[in-house]
């Protein structure tokens, strides 16, 4: 079975439908607490309409990484962030309207890879910046490139994803 019709069945299997499989699912998820818990929120659905079981395989590092193992076989299912997949994998420029993004990402996917997306899961992953109210170097900045006003005078921690 190839991965389109694997991860078509898997959609038809979280819609309700049951299936059957001679192995396991193979879940993967990226690092991070949400990643893993997505993948093991995808594992448990699975494994309670997919009789075959699961094969978990979470906390396996970053986009490139879960994106090669899709290739690869090693795994077939992951949950991932249409925006990091539009600009990590496919090299795309930025873009605002989520639907527009997400409409490219399932078509080229499709397209170059063979791989289906299943429809969003309904939330929001944003960054935002967080500052503090008090610190008078803030009372005018509402956007990140106005940040760069404060340059040597405001020190930005991010996560590794946001860079």
């Amino acid at each position: 079975m190839d991965r389109r019709r694997i991860l078509t069945a898997l959609g038809a299997g979280l819609a309700g439908a049951s299936c059957t499989r001679a192995r396991p699912v193979l879940v993967g998820a990226k690092d991070g607490s949400e990643p893993r818990l997505l993948g093991e929120i995808i594992s448990q659905l699975i494994e309670r309409r997919v009789k075959g079981g699961v094969a978990r395989h979470l906390d396996m590092g970053r986009t490139a990484t879960l994106h090669q193992a899709m290739m690869m076989g090693e795994i077939e299912v992951y949950p991932e962030y249409t925006g990091t997949a539009h600009s990590v994998i496919l090299d795309a420029a930025p873009a605002s309207d989520a639907a527009i993004v997400f409409e490219r990402v399932k078509l080229d996917y499709h397209t170059q890879f063979r791989m289906e997306w299943l429809a969003p899961l309904g939330f929001n992953a944003s960054f935002v910046v967080v500052v503090s109210a008090d610190d008078q170097r803030f009372q005018d900045v509402a956007t990140i490139s106005a940040l760069a006003g404060l340059k040597g005078r405001a020190r930005l921690a991010v996560t590794p994803s946001f860079t």
